[in-house]
């Protein structure tokens, strides 16, 4: 299965939301870093980053390390809006 695949179906089988990826979180911060995101999703830092780099999914850098708003990943990797 490819990595993309991978992130999109664990997204799903995880049922991760808004909620589970920032639950440890204030509710006002919904950035989180590609590490959060990758041990949520149970995949590679790196696929993480490079769906970023590829604009698979919605990402800002912050100076070299990547940022992602939750509600925006949630949406990209269930097939919503971003």
């Amino acid at each position: 299965m490819s990595v993309q695949r991978r992130i999109g179906a664990a997204a799903v089988e995880v049922g991760v939301s808004a909620d589970t990826m920032v639950r440890d979180k204030p509710p006002a911060t919904d950035l989180v870093d590609a590490q959060e995101v990758a041990r949520v999703l149970q995949v590679p830092v790196s696929a993480i980053e490079q769906h970023a780099r590829t604009g698979r999914i919605p990402a800002s850098k912050v100076g070299r390390r990547w940022r992602f708003n939750v509600p925006q990943v949630v949406a990209a990797l269930s097939g919503g809006p971003t």
